[in-house]
């Protein structure tokens, strides 16, 4: 897939503090160089066959992943500058007091970080940390989680799942280093007093209403026609005869040495002494610096010119020479019910999406370990980061807050990756349905080009680690598979659909070293119910859904509030309902809990304190905690059964007892 260069979203001679010669470089060599290595990596990708070697295939999928964010991220970058103005009170706009932000903006940040103020700072601060290094510093929102966090990228493929970037500030030196030398500091006090709170508050409203983020495209075609440089490009490889105009003003061209190939200068502001050297019937393709004000105007004076000639005249929206520059190498001339809780500082296990007993040669055991050990890890070390982050205060090393901004991505990314991992399994993988067959084909031309694409690249993992995504770009409305060597690589605004965990600890202990016998195993059972669900949900404009398979007509507790009440000394009495085939194979249970066999009831009811609440909980969450609980309180007792069951309470790392009499 060919991917386009955006026309540049700021004004490069507007900024407060930032050379256009700058901002301009950055556009021409960054950015530019960004996409035109990312179209040159797809066009290796496609022209792979089946006998390609893993490393190569990996490799470019690595690249294809980087570039996409690059290109993203500067697009991101340009669009959200330009906001430098005199303005009215509380605007942060062209104010001494600058550091402010607009009620606007304030209160969207009120709930994730307690004040502006808060943002800014941690913003700030977090920026600072990368000073002499590389990265990207975002403010981002989870659309999953329903929130904004300031977060921390260490190069351009790193992004979370389903998240969207509402403010960019690019630290890489290359976006400071001809103004400011290695002085990072005045550069990001510059963005701060840059930024356009026009273009960040209509993203942050794109977001908040399940949106793609919007394209900034600062294009003028609705009354003037216009050409993209690649369409221009494409007729002058066809021998169209178009002629070119370059009509950049007086003063700017003479700071210049070059022009676009083939292209004649002509003075934008005595169109009329030179209207008639063009020929009546070629058509004619004006240019200007960036594609604002002066082609425009002249395609427009062309076309209104009671002339053949003007009819043909169309506006390079693209500020050609820049965006051609930025395309090719230059040609010069001289011249509702919520299950889990989410908020910024707690993040909740989610119960484990899929029945482990059922899955066709993945045993229950692995599946188990890999849910209480790995994911509830993460959610744990997740925590912990929230924790430390929130105590931290302005006299803060610049290395532990940078430290900890890159472990918290690297924990929400692995916690979510889980997440949609688990959530995938359980189903008949082998039976893929009609719709998604129809999807797969209109976007790898066939299911057999999609399937060998996804398992080789699974294959290139082999013996290492990371994951294989089919995921969903908002911004390009298009499937991809995706490569991740680890948790902190993803695409911008882009959601997966499809997660297939490639680190040993999930398959190790069924399959050794076999990679692919897992990787076979794993296709035998994808849930494409599942997949449709999240697909429906992203083409749909909804964040990817959650899929908590707790029975929602039962009173229910988390293991969270299941581990504050009993923090607290109240009166909870903890049933451990497992069934007795079940209990047999394992030594211990949650701590202060009694065992009692879920299909005699009956005989043991009687035990129960008739005013205290009962806590109820089986293997996962599924059948068994939630008959039981049903059966409590038909008889009348205050019973709620446990999300996620006793697992779930062990990837909290819950404490645990022996089982009476095990063993």
């Amino acid at each position: 897939m060919h991917h386009a260069i955006a026309p540049i979203a700021v004004r490069p001679s507007m900024l407060n503090g930032l050379s256009e010669q700058m901002v301009v470089g950055h556009s021409e060599n960054n950015y530019g160089n960004a996409v035109r290595t990312l179209n040159a990596v797809r066009r290796e990708l496609a022209a792979l066959d089946a006998g390609a070697p893993p490393y190569r295939l990996r490799g470019l999928k690595r690249e294809e992943l980087s570039l996409m964010g690059s290109v993203a991220l500067h697009d991101l970058y340009f669009g959200n500058l330009g906001g430098y103005r005199r303005a009215g009170p509380n605007s942060g706009l062209g104010r001494p007091d600058w550091h402010e932000v607009p009620d606007a903006f304030a209160a969207e940040l009120a709930a994730d970080f307690r004040s502006a103020d808060a943002w800014r700072r941690e913003f700030v601060g977090t920026a600072q940390s990368l000073a002499g290094g590389s990265g990207w510093v975002l403010l981002t929102y989870s659309r999953r989680q329903k929130r904004f966090w300031n977060q921390i990228a260490a190069d351009d493929s790193q992004a979370a799942v389903d998240a969207a970037p509402v403010l960019v500030l690019d630290t890489d030196e290359h976006a400071y280093q001809i103004d400011f030398g290695a002085n990072a500091t005045p550069y990001i006090d510059t963005f701060m007093r840059n930024i356009n709170w026009e273009a960040v508050l209509k993203r942050i409203g794109a977001v908040r209403n399940d949106q793609p983020l919007p394209n900034e495209d600062p294009s003028w075609t609705t009354d003037v026609p216009s050409l993209s440089v690649e369409e221009l490009a494409a007729q002058i490889a066809n021998g169209s005869g178009v002629q070119i105009v370059d009509a950049r003003q007086r003063n700017h061209l003479s700071r210049h040495v070059d022009l676009m190939a083939g292209a004649t200068w002509r003075d934008p502001d005595r169109v009329e002494e030179w209207i008639a050297e063009l020929k009546p019937d070629k058509p004619v393709a004006v240019y200007c610096s960036w594609g604002f004000d002066v082609g425009r105007n002249v395609a427009k004076t062309l076309i209104e010119a009671a002339s053949t000639r003007a009819s043909s005249a169309a506006a390079c929206r693209r500020g050609t020479p820049r965006a051609a520059h930025a395309r090719s190498n230059r040609q010069r001339v001289t011249h509702p019910h919520k299950t889990r809780r989410e908020t910024a500082m707690q993040q909740d296990i989610a119960p484990i999406a899929v029945r482990p007993w059922t899955l066709n040669g993945i045993s229950e055991r692995m599946i188990v370990s890999h849910y209480e050990n790995n994911y509830g890890e993460a959610v744990r070390t997740l925590n912990a980061i929230h924790a430390e982050l929130s105590a931290l205060d302005a006299r803060t090393p610049p290395y532990r807050l940078r430290a900890l901004k890159r472990e918290e991505v690297l924990a929400m990314g692995s916690v979510s990756l889980h997440e949609l991992y688990f959530g995938n399994l359980g189903g008949q993988g082998n039976q893929i349905p009609q719709q998604v067959r129809v999807l797969l084909e209109e976007h790898f031309g066939s299911v057999g080009a999609w399937r060998r694409e996804f398992v080789d690249t699974a294959r290139s993992l082999s013996g290492g680690s990371g994951w294989v995504l089919l995921t969903y770009s908002r911004r390009q409305q298009r499937f991809w598979n995706q490569i991740a060597t680890d948790y902190l690589q993803g695409a911008i605004d882009a959601a997966p659909v499809l997660a297939l965990d490639m680190y040993e600890h999930a398959y190790h202990m069924d399959f050794g070293a076999n990679a692919t016998a897992y990787i076979d195993a794993f296709m035998r059972n994808i849930d494409w119910a599942a997949v449709i669900s999240r697909i429906e949900a992203v083409r749909g404009a909804q964040p990817l859904p959650l899929e908590d398979p707790s029975d929602k007509s039962l009173p229910s507790l988390s293991v969270e509030e299941l581990a504050a009440q009993l923090a607290k000394g109240e009166p909870v009495q903890v049933l451990d309902a497992r069934p007795r085939h079940y209990i047999s194979r394992t030594v211990d249970l949650m701590e202060g809990a009694i065992w009692r066999d879920p299909d005699r009831v009956d005989e043991w009811i009687g035990e129960l304190a008739p005013d205290r609440p009962v806590a109820v909980y089986c293997a996962y969450g599924f059948h068994v905690g939630c008959s039981v609980t049903k059966t409590l309180r038909e008889r009348g007792f205050d019973a709620r059964y446990i999300r996620g069951g006793v697992s779930a309470w062990y990837a909290t790392g819950g404490p645990r007892a022996l089982r009476p009499n095990a063993g």
